[in-house]
């Protein structure tokens, strides 16, 4: 089952945005998001992930369909390194439960060398639950659960070594091959 991270390049905003008002579609079981006028879900700053350096937004693909987005925000952290924090981690219902939501985090991670918090909402207990699982297996238990200001809940925190050649960041339209570690072994 070939797994790809791609990066969105500015030609794939429309699809992007379509992904994203999925997933706040979704979200709003468990949070109040109101839709405006226009019936659209509010984004904050998503022409951020096209136009800035320090944010990024990957498509998920299996066997080269679309399954799913990520996006990620980099900042500095107190030492001087670099910050990276997961703002969306979204997959299609028929993709979960496989093991490829594990498998894209760990390329996401693997992308970009250094210190990553991701945020859990305790609202989404099985998105903390999926974070848990794969920050610990990812690290070897090397982690640690914390808060940080901006945030009203736990966050993990934890150090991404970066993996060989996929240290780089991908640019726009380029992809990284997922490995396959713990996916299981389904035809989809």
């Amino acid at each position: 089952m070939p797994l790809k991270v791609v990066r969105a390049g500015d030609n794939e905003k429309q699809t992007l945005e379509r992904l994203l008002h999925m997933c706040l579609h979704e979200l709003s079981e468990r949070h109040e998001i109101e839709v405006d006028c226009d019936g659209r879900f509010p984004v904050e700053d998503f022409d951020g992930y096209f136009r800035r350096g320090d944010r990024a937004a990957y498509f998920i693909r299996v066997k080269d369909k679309l399954a799913g987005f990520v996006l990620v925000k980099q900042s500095e952290a107190l030492d001087g390194g670099k910050l990276y924090s997961i703002s969306q981690f979204f997959l299609l219902h028929m993709y979960r439960g496989l093991g490829i939501g594990e498998e894209i985090a760990r390329t996401v991670f693997d992308l970009s060398p250094g210190t990553w918090q991701v945020p859990l909402n305790e609202e989404n207990p099985a998105a903390c639950q999926f974070f848990k699982k794969v920050v610990w297996r990812y690290t070897a238990k090397k982690f640690r659960e914390t808060s940080v200001a901006g945030w009203d809940g736990q966050v993990i925190e934890f150090s991404s070594p970066g993996a060989g050649s996929a240290e780089a960041i991908i640019k726009a339209g380029q992809e990284a091959t997922v490995p396959i570690r713990h996916a299981r072994n389904v035809e989809i």
